[in-house]
Parts: C-alpha cells; structure tokens; sequence
C-alpha cells in the first residue's frame, strides 16, 4: 500500500483558525504601537528643528522663530537673514503626519524665538502634542533655549 504525504483538511483548518487568532489579538496591538511611534517621530521633529534654529541663531548672529498653529496642525520656521533691509525671512511650513495634532502651545502668541545668543526671546514655553490615543507629549522650551521632552 502506498503512503500519500500531505496535509488533511482538519490540519489545515486548524494552523487557519489559530494564524486567525493570533491575528485577531496582536492587529490592535501593532495599531496602538505604531499611533504611538508617530507621535515620539513627531516629537522628536520638532525638538529637532528647535535646537537646529536655536544652533543657528547663534552661528549666524540672527533671529529665527517657530510658530505653532493648533489649528491646521503645523509648524512653520523664520529664519532672518541678518543685515537685510525689510527684515526678509526665510519661512518653511512643516504639517504634522495624520492622527497626530497640537493640543496645547504655552509659548506666547503661539511663538518660539531664539535671539542671536540661543535664548528664548518671548519667555518660556511649551507645546503639547497628542495622538489618536490621548497619550500626550510635550516639548518644554526654558529661557535658557535647552528643550526636551517630556510626558
């Protein structure tokens, strides 16, 4: 009698059911976790771009300035070039990804500005960010200009 090697159709149903099972229970999981990576990557960009301009304003004896918009979810940055009649700048506007969204700037008008020495020029602050999760992140700006982050 000859030997047929294979699977049966009990076999197969049952590897189904548990790969849907393991589906079922990992999927919201892996949503959570990657709502809550978007957000410390959004985070991490805008402290980033805060010490870069604060790096800036001293290297090149000028202003720069970051301003929150709660409203459509951005952050722009003024880079004066000094020594320039009409005090020209120059604007880069940075929308934050989807799901993630402003929900508290401290800084007064909205604003963040660093001087030619790296201090904050309008006092300290702070924005907050929060994702779809309500867990929250908040980027605290002292007078001194050193940020971080904080929870």
């Amino acid at each position: 009698m000859k030997r047929i090697s294979g699977f049966t159709v009990i076999e197969l149903i049952v590897v189904m059911a548990i790969i849907g099972i393991l589906l079922a229970v990992s999927t919201p999981n892996m949503i959570r976790w990657r709502q809550d990576h978007q957000l410390n990557r959004a985070t991490r960009d805008i402290q980033a771009t805060i010490q870069n301009l604060r790096i800036r304003a001293m290297k090149e004896k000028s202003s720069v300035e970051i301003v929150f918009d709660a409203v459509t979810n951005e952050y722009e940055t003024r880079i004066y070039t000094r020594g320039v009649a009409g005090g020209r700048a120059k604007v880069i506007k940075y929308p934050l990804p989807p799901g993630i969204r402003i929900s508290r700037i401290t800084f007064r008008n909205s604003l963040l500005r660093f001087n030619s020495r790296g201090l904050t020029a309008g006092g300290a602050g702070s924005v907050s960010l929060v994702n779809q999760n309500g867990v929250v992140r908040r980027i605290v700006v002292p007078i001194t200009g050193n940020s971080r982050i904080t929870t």
